[in-house]
């Protein structure tokens, strides 16, 4: 193995970060990271197999959605249904001001909303499984029959996604000024109201700890 194969492999994720907020995905090519890399373009295929690997690599650790396994082990310390408010809370706004305050990740998600590809394909797939694996975790939590969690989350997920895309182009949506600091708190502070209504709205004993394992 090559002796400083993490440091040149952090050397061209961070290549491909500098050019997607440049110019987005549009164009982006193996020359064109190797150099702003500095490094050998053969290093892409060895490391990562090629431009697609590495373009997944880039996106598993850049992308909110991609790194749930934090949130999820956040969820194993819920006990009452007020700390599964703050822990859904947290995770939905921290999406939003993701969205908002880093440009790499709103390249990712407009790269991926806007290109149909194998690369992109693969990634939606492993953003599903893990999505979807965390809000089984919270329907055990909450038991008994209430709002549509996954309709809900993908309302609240749509609408972060085209706040914070619109907020590019556009500063004012519905009235609120997406740039100023007080329409960011109103959209954060909406996003906790929804989040707190549909899980005080759903009935049933909160889960006991069995269902945190």
């Amino acid at each position: 193995m090559h002796r400083n194969r993490g440091s040149t492999e952090q050397k061209l994720l961070d290549a491909v970060a500098e050019l997607v907020v440049a110019g987005g995905f549009a164009g982006l090519g193996v020359n064109a990271v190797a150099k702003a890399a500095g490094v050998d373009k053969v290093l892409i295929y060895r490391y990562f197999g090629g431009l697609d690997g590495l373009l997944e690599a880039f996106v598993l650790e850049r992308d909110y959605y991609a790194n749930l396994d934090r949130h999820a082990e956040g969820l194993s310390l819920v006990r009452s249904r007020e700390d599964l408010v703050v822990w859904a809370r947290e995770l939905m706004v921290g999406q939003y001001r993701a969205l908002r305050e880093d440009p790499v990740f709103r390249e990712i998600v407009l790269w991926q909303v806007t290109t149909d590809s194998p690369v992109t394909q693969a990634l939606a797939a492993e953003r599903e499984r893990r999505g979807t694996q965390l809000l089984e975790r919270l329907r055990l939590l909450l038991g008994g029959e209430g709002p549509d969690l996954p309709a809900v989350t993908a309302l609240l997920t749509g609408g972060a996604y085209y706040l914070a895309l619109a907020s590019e182009r556009s500063a004012v949506f519905n009235g609120i000024d997406l740039r100023s600091d007080d329409g960011r708190h109103r959209i954060e502070a909406a996003i906790e109201t929804v989040v707190s209504l549909v899980i005080t709205a759903t009935p049933g004993a909160f889960g006991s700890g069995r269902n945190n394992e």
